[in-house]
């Protein structure tokens, strides 16, 4: 349960930064709002050059990724189709023997599809994220110092549907 006193503090925020594109002027503003462009187009950059980076090894290692996946869908297979249809008609040796197989395969294509989840997956999903609220405090057509105020009211908004 987020408290009352956070999202009052954050819609608060959002009516100071969003004010200021009543309060000032343009001169006033574009001087502010150029400053805090400047500090983000660089992180910006950093974030899609990181991006990319992630992209290409994780196609470099596309062919690791197709065998590992195979692998584990074999695993599944065997677990989920061939062991039941064949289970009873079959010696409990080859149950245990085609279970092993299973654990192998299994064993063998998680830890390479888990290292790509983490590696490549998860990096990109944040950065990109990041990336997409960095473009658009950019781009705002208001001007910066507005949409870090509409950022924090989306921000109350999200955390008043949380605690309903």
């Amino acid at each position: 349960m987020i408290s009352e006193a956070t999202i009052l503090f954050l819609q608060s925020s959002a009516a100071v930064f969003m004010a200021a594109d009543y309060f000032f002027r343009e001169e006033e503003r574009s001087p502010i709002n150029s400053a805090i462009q400047r500090a983000l187009i660089p992180m910006n950059q950093q974030i899609d050059a990181d991006v990319r980076f992630r992209v290409q090894s994780a196609t470099q290692n596309l062919a690791s990724l197709i065998v590992s996946a195979l692998f584990l869908l074999l695993g599944w297979l065997v677990v989920a189709f061939l062991l039941p249809a064949i289970g009873g008609a079959v010696g409990p040796w080859v149950v245990v023997l085609l279970s092993l197989l299973a654990l192998g395969l299994v064993a063998g294509g998680m830890p390479k599809l888990l290292t790509a989840i983490v590696g490549y997956l998860i990096p990109v999903a944040m950065a990109t994220s990041i990336g997409l609220v960095l473009k658009f405090l950019i781009r705002c057509p208001k001007g910066t110092v507005f949409g870090i105020g509409f950022l924090f009211l989306v921000a109350s908004f999200a955390c008043r549907w949380y605690n309903l």
